[in-house]
């Protein structure tokens, strides 16, 4: 579809600042240096751009963790019923019809029999001991049990355990992954019990400086996770036994696994916080429907926001190759990314004033300059191709290739930028540059530009670039 620029402001206000570069090039032949030219695209870039702030992102801000009520889970079921109406007012081909059954049945959940534990911890810390002696200790039939094993380092990206509580085991003090994970549990509301394991391991000494240090530092949470030191598989302890005959033998005897005051702890759990349980239960099931929708929304813009990605990639491409001034191909562009922005934004309900999407563009830029990519170096190869008249045509292709892969970078990291924030919250003041940043790196590995530089080149030569303008 041809882009129109009286519709398009952005493109408009490049195009034209791109066109006095050019002319005053052709009028003065003697000033025509890559350099004094690059300034010249900047400054000019910077007038368009006029009024731009940087603004710091606001600190993240612990809340404290209050136990949920029945008055909160229930206002979370109404606020995921409304984000189901804005979802199919906003894509109406979307089909929740299971996730709304899901939700309805939350209203008048059937009871619940038997309880579930998920048991987590760094490696080598006993999670698979304290496992087997759980699953077979008398008292605790009510209970099912499952590991909670991850592979990636951040906290941040595990899965949650489909459980009602969770024992964290550590055979030391806690490090920075232990208490991230335990913030983040805590966040979604699992009762937690921080389990001292490996106390054998330890002089009694240390074993009770260890049990201290750690009731210090759980203590920063709310509610503080209850210290239950166990020892889930101890050490065999060698044993020397004499004969009537004064000869010695020696061995080594098994010694019995020592649950500590787990078991008694779990009963009363089980017995007295049925309905924090329960309520627990209903708003992680809350949280693991809306993860769906947006998912399900997620997939629907992208499938709608790639055909303007791609038209607009294709316009950049059109700007480098008839371009041969490289500021003019800064400003086109600037201006082609400004513009993408404001269309793709249409679709993730963010109503953004052309200032806003000249900064976001601006801001993208800012972030893709300072990752220091690499297509910019193809870009620069272009350009110098261009100068020579017997080379122009493959200059026109090889920037007009990098210019298309920066816009299709740019787009692809918009739209990732924008999923991760709150479904239908409020349009940002400022971009985020550090969300921005890790944005562009994902699309940028999932992209690399080695696969993607033959097939650009080809279809950069083939397609008709100037039919869009």
């Amino acid at each position: 579809m041809p882009v129109s620029l009286k519709t398009k402001p952005i493109l408009t206000l490049g195009f034209g600042l791109g066109g006095v570069l050019l002319v005053w090039e052709l009028l003065d032949q003697q000033l025509a240096l890559l350099g004094e030219w690059g300034l010249w695209g900047v400054s000019a870039l910077g007038l368009a751009l006029w009024g731009l702030r940087r603004r710091a992102a606001p600190a993240p801000v612990n809340a404290k963790i209050s136990p949920l009520t029945l008055t909160q889970v229930n206002q979370e079921r109404r606020r995921l019923q409304t984000l189901f109406n804005q979802i199919r007012e906003t894509a109406p081909e979307l089909d929740l019809a299971d996730l709304q059954t899901a939700l309805d049945a939350l209203e008048n959940p059937a009871p619940i029999s038997l309880f579930t534990g998920a048991i987590g911890g760094p490696k080598g810390s006993g999670k698979t001991s304290l496992f087997n002696q759980l699953r077979q200790a008398p008292g605790l039939a009510a209970l099912d049990w499952q590991e909670y094993v991850h592979a990636d380092p951040d906290p941040e990206t595990w899965p949650l355990p489909k459980a009602d509580f969770l024992l964290w085991v550590v055979g030391a003090d806690l490090g920075e992954q232990d208490w991230r994970a335990l913030q983040r549990l805590q966040r979604h509301h699992y009762p937690l019990f921080l389990i001292f394991n490996k106390q054998d391991c330890y002089a009694p000494a240390a074993r009770s400086e260890i049990l201290t240090q750690l009731q210090s530092q759980v203590a920063a949470l709310t509610p503080a996770p209850p210290v239950i030191p166990l020892g889930a598989a101890p050490r065999p302890i060698l044993v020397r036994r004499y004969g009537e005959d004064g000869q010695s033998q020696e061995f080594w005897e098994p010694v019995p696994a020592d649950l500590g005051s787990l078991p008694t702890a779990l009963a009363t759990l089980t017995a007295t916080q049925t309905e924090t349980l329960r309520l627990g239960r209903q708003w992680r099931a809350c949280q693991a429907l809306q993860e769906q929708a947006k998912a399900r929304l997620d997939l629907y813009r992208r499938r709608q926001a790639s055909p303007i990605i791609e038209k607009y990639q294709w316009l950049a491409a059109g700007a480098a190759a008839v371009n041969p001034l490289p500021a003019v191909d800064l400003l086109a562009t600037a201006a082609i990314n400004g513009q993408m922005a404001l269309d793709l934004g249409t679709f993730y309900q963010q109503s953004l004033s052309l200032d806003q999407a000249q900064i976001l563009a601006a801001a993208l830029g800012e972030v893709m300059l300072k990752l220091g990519l690499t297509e910019l170096a193809t870009q620069a190869l272009g350009a110098v191709l261009k100068s020579q008249p017997l080379t122009y045509g493959l200059g026109g292709a090889v920037q007009g290739a990098a210019a298309a892969y920066l816009t299709r970078l740019a787009g692809f990291s918009l739209l990732d930028y924008w999923e991760s924030q709150p479904l239908f919250g409020p349009t940002e003041t400022a971009p985020n540059l550090e969300r921005l940043r890790v944005a562009v790196q994902g699309v940028l590995s999932q992209n690399p530009l080695r696969d993607w530089a033959p097939r650009l080149l080809r279809q950069t030569a083939d397609q008709p670039l100037l039919n869009n303008l």
